[in-house]
């Protein structure tokens, strides 16, 4: 080899090659950017403060956050509580909201009826602490169930409301709204959040069940369930999930959707359920376009070949 030679081997160019790399390349890097500027910036990922939810914002996200009724055959069904779908066929509320072995759920737009109504075992009427209960549904809503937190939550957590109670505003309907705050306190098996007007929003009657939604390095999850509202709806006290996890999976059969520290679900979980809609495109399309990276790949180095 002449002194100065390079060792390097350059094959001769494939037109073919090139363009179906090319292409296929683009594509996939497309979608990449795509799923990755589907997630809001940090700012925004948890509901931004309003009022409380007494006057704070209607809200038309979060689709696995519905009305719960109780039947009265033969007339029509009351409205008791607040309930959030966390697994494909599982629903949680507070355990005083759980009148009933067959509750009613509206998500999605459809009313699912449960065939059993679980409340946690340590639970005593009257008492905030282990206000548990879940909702084994006879059907599946079509919408994606929030995650459970397992982790602790901690005084300045911000916290995110989603319920149906009264507003105490005359001719407001109920319907759903949201409000954010921060935890005020942390118990053994409850959390607080205080203040019901400036820049901290609460929950108010009504909101029972309701979830208290946090982010969890980056991804949204059940910290606490409304169990207890003080006062004018100044002061509201969350049950933990996070302590009762395992009643929770157990009790469900495995079914709910545990979160945990460390963990990490896709980049767009703290969007609004048509978000998350946009993201499940998304990563449908991801995996589109790494089937025709490999194909065009395949397909131009068998033409090499041939």
């Amino acid at each position: 080899m002449p002194r100065g030679a390079s060792l390097s081997y350059y094959p001769p160019r494939d037109p073919e090659l090139t363009a179906s790399l090319f292409i296929s390349g683009t594509v996939f890097g497309a979608v990449i950017s795509f799923v990755a500027a589907c997630a809001p910036a940090p700012a925004e990922r948890l509901a931004r403060r309003q009022g409380a939810i007494t006057n704070g914002q209607a809200h038309g996200g979060h689709l696995s956050v519905g009305p719960l009724r109780s039947p009265n055959p033969p007339g029509p069904s009351s409205y008791v509580c607040t309930a959030t779908l966390v697994g494909r066929q599982t629903a949680i509320a507070a355990a005083h909201c759980m009148r009933s072995q067959r509750m009613e759920l509206t998500i999605g737009g459809a009313v699912f009826t449960s065939y059993s109504a679980l409340v946690h075992p340590q639970y005593r009427v009257g008492s905030p602490q282990h206000d548990l209960g879940l909702l084994l549904l006879s059907g599946a809503p079509q919408v994606t169930p929030s995650s459970i937190s397992l982790a602790a939550p901690s005084t300045g957590l911000a916290i995110a409301l989603i319920g149906y109670g009264e507003t105490l505003q005359p001719g407001d309907s109920r319907d759903k709204r949201i409000t954010s705050n921060t935890v005020a306190r942390v118990q053994e098996a409850t959390f607080d959040v205080v203040g019901g007007s400036g820049d901290g929003g609460n929950a108010c009657f009504g909101d029972s069940g309701a979830p208290g939604l946090t982010s969890v390095e980056g991804q949204e999850a059940v910290a606490g369930i409304v169990a207890e509202v003080q006062g004018s709806c100044a002061s509201t006290v969350l049950a933990r999930v996070d302590v009762d996890a395992d009643w929770l999976e157990a009790s469900s059969g495995g079914d709910i959707e545990l979160l945990r520290p460390g963990e990490s679900t896709g980049g767009c979980a703290l969007l609004p359920a048509a978000g998350r809609a946009t993201h499940d495109g998304a990563r449908g399309a991801l995996a589109a376009a790494l089937s025709l990276l490999t194909f065009a790949l395949g397909a131009a180095l068998r033409r090499r070949a041939g």
